[in-house]
């Protein structure tokens, strides 16, 4: 668990993600990547709109088959980080620190492969996408009792 002198913490919820490289000694964090999904936002009524301001139930321009936009979003870009976190994988082979509330957690890992799945050394299930880097590192710090 959290071995060697690199690990990764990503922290998550439904509409941003950041990706830090985190160094034991000196203890430090440097973000990596960052991307965001704003629609994630939405209310669900504004997500049900089309683009001619219809509900996508109604025919017409907008006749979709009814579906949960939202949830289909979340779990686009929950697949969006678990594909980065793959890329990184492939390229650095980090263990890492996931951090993000209980139902992102857990559709994230739903899209992780299982050679990303044995890199996850610890899974915090809070939302902590508001902590800026100081307060981030500090509970991280604090997680993992690393000195």
């Amino acid at each position: 668990m959290l071995n060697g002198k690199q690990s990764w913490i990503v922290v998550a919820d439904s509409s941003a993600c950041k990706i830090y490289e985190y160094d034991f000694h000196p203890e430090k964090m440097r973000l990596i990547k960052e991307f965001k999904h704003p629609e994630n936002q939405l209310k669900d009524i504004d997500l049900a709109m089309d683009k001619c301001g219809r509900n996508r139930h109604n025919a017409g321009c907008g006749n979709f088959e009814a579906s949960d936009p939202k949830k289909n979003n979340i779990d686009a870009f929950s697949r969006q980080i678990a594909n980065a976190l793959d890329d990184f994988r492939k390229s650095q082979n980090h263990h890492f620190i996931l951090i993000s509330p209980p139902k992102m957690s857990g559709r994230i890992q739903q899209h992780l492969n299982k050679h990303v799945k044995r890199l996850m050394d610890l899974n915090i299930r809070k939302d902590l996408i508001h902590y800026n880097d100081t307060q981030l590192l500090q509970y991280v710090h604090q997680k993992t009792h690393i000195h």
